[in-house]
């Protein structure tokens, strides 16, 4: 049973990796108008905007030198998501 435990939550671990990438890049690309509109990722961006906590949500917004904005909200998602990636792995080391 503590094998099946800590593969899943490996599982989890990974998931909430590429999660925190993902929001990590797509806060990257906020940076940069250009590359955001040849990639279509406003309404991405947007969208994920949307499910956020309206306390959260476009908090920190600063512009950029490069023309863009700076979201602090996507990154503050990005290192939580990375913080629980490391949690379930320690957690997962543990039940080994």
């Amino acid at each position: 049973m503590k094998r099946l435990g800590a593969f899943l939550l490996r599982v989890l671990q990974t998931a909430l990796l590429l999660a925190s990438i993902a929001v990590a890049l797509l806060a990257f690309t906020q940076l940069f108008p250009a590359l955001t509109l040849r990639a279509g990722l406003t309404t991405y961006a947007m969208e994920f905007t949307a499910r956020l906590p309206g306390w959260l949500a476009l908090w920190g917004v600063l512009p950029a030198p490069t023309g863009g904005v700076f979201r602090t909200d996507l990154f503050v998602v990005a290192l939580a998501a990375l913080v629980a990636s490391d949690v379930a792995r320690r957690v997962a080391k543990g039940l080994k």
